[in-house]
């Protein structure tokens, strides 16, 4: 959310609007030149969001365009009336026009049933934050608990009908499966961008950028970054006894949108200095030592 509240203060021309009603596709009817960018945030009560929800569109250049975006696939999506918030950005000069955004019931509705096996979004910095599995926008558990009630209920009424208990255990089985592919899938990749590349997920080089500040004497680094609060975080634990300093003569610069090095000169938001490139690092985080 902050990478794309930067591009909106930036150079690109953007729009925004929200749009209320039921469905599970969204059609927009548009003109541009270029490409235009479609950020879809579902909105909850309060109008809060979660930005792991975010949806991505790329409306192709069309004098006179109608897209048609599936909704009920993804995580955000529910059924019954909801509130979607769009932002457009496209380049600024360029002329481009939406002409209208809807809802409407233009796929499937058991698309709502795909919804569970959207992959649920995992990392080392929100494992605590799962929301679990959503079948037409809503929970899975509570769904799949309120069926095993029901069946367990029938199972002791009937009490020789053994097939509801079956059919229960084989619920509870598949549930506990979902979960474990998701978690087998994170599993497998983090396993490989560790052996691969020497980062890990979320916290990338971390640990490599520790050692090499230990290794080097640098007793306070300056962080540059655009990212959430998990990787400074994690930082400062892992240079410990080093401090991260607004005041230090090294710049780490890391997930930052908008900086340059050219001329042996660096910008990173509030940082403009001359400065000398020391270290880049394996996913791509840059030390810089800042000259007198």
């Amino acid at each position: 959310m902050d990478r794309l509240q930067q591009v909106i203060s930036g150079n690109a021309a953007h729009a925004s609007t929200d749009v209320e009603g039921a469905g599970n596709t969204l059609r927009i009817r548009y003109s541009s030149e270029n490409p235009i960018d479609v950020y879809i945030l579902f909105l909850r009560e309060g109008d809060t969001l979660n930005p792991r929800d975010t949806l991505f569109a790329e409306l192709p250049p069309d004098d006179e365009g109608e897209a048609l975006i599936p909704l009920s696939h993804t995580r955000g999506w529910r059924a019954g009336t909801q509130k979607l918030r769009m932002h457009f950005l496209t380049k600024k000069e360029e002329e481009q026009a939406i002409h209208s955004v809807q809802l409407t019931d233009a796929t499937v509705r058991a698309g709502g049933v795909r919804q569970y096996l959207a992959p649920e979004p995992f990392a080392p910095s929100s494992y605590h934050r799962l929301e679990g599995y959503r079948i037409f926008g809503h929970s899975s558990a509570a769904l799949l608990t309120g069926i095993l009630f029901l069946l367990l209920a029938g199972t002791l009424i009937l009490r020789k009908n053994r097939i509801a208990l079956v059919i229960a255990l084989a619920g509870v089985l598949l549930s506990n499966g979902r979960f474990t592919a998701d978690l087998l899938r994170m599993t497998y990749a983090n396993t490989k961008e560790w052996t691969q590349a020497h980062t890990y997920a979320a916290a990338g080089s971390v640990y490599e950028i520790a050692s090499f500040l230990r290794e080097n004497d640098i007793q306070t680094v300056r962080l540059c970054t655009d990212g959430n609060s998990y990787f400074p975080v994690l930082l400062q634990y892992a240079i410990f006894p080093s401090v991260i300093a607004q005041d230090a003569k090294h710049v780490l610069v890391r997930n930052a949108y908008d900086w340059s090095y050219d001329n042996s000169f660096l910008r990173c938001r509030n940082i403009e200095h001359a400065a000398t490139r020391v270290k880049t690092f394996a996913d791509g985080s840059e030390l810089f030592s800042l000259q007198p």
